[in-house]
């Protein structure tokens, strides 16, 4: 890693082109039912209402808890995909969440990944 600086960090990356990677990851959360008229998009890029004066959406990269600070993420999230996480939440708590921590799943594209991040996993090996 080149940039030894924690860095504030999109999870859902703030580039078109990425934003469409997650198109697919989005849509699989979504139930079959309310998958038309394009609601993966309107979540990644938000939408505006023509029905309503000023009715706007902005999408979930804008949103608060689309972030998160880490060292490395230029080289680990920004160019390249070497890191994802699950946050272990249901759905109920999803909607109630107020920004306490909570549990997640770290999937990283390799080891050396995990140390750049400076994650602290227990020693998995043994």
């Amino acid at each position: 890693v080149t940039s030894g600086l924690v860095q504030r960090s999109h999870l859902i990356p703030h580039s078109n082109a990425c934003r469409e990677d997650w198109k697919s990851v989005v849509k699989s959360l979504i139930p079959e039912t309310q998958q038309s008229n394009g609601i993966a998009e309107k979540i990644l890029y938000g939408c505006y209402d023509r029905n309503q004066t000023n009715a706007t959406m902005p999408s979930i990269v804008e949103d608060d808890f689309n972030f998160i600070f880490l060292r490395g993420q230029s080289e680990n999230l920004d160019n390249k995909s070497s890191i994802i996480f699950l946050p272990l939440l249901t759905p109920q708590q999803q909607l109630a969440w107020n920004g306490e921590g909570y549990f997640a799943i770290v999937i990283c594209a390799n080891e050396q990944i995990y140390d750049d991040c400076q994650f602290k996993l227990p020693n998995l090996k043994d």
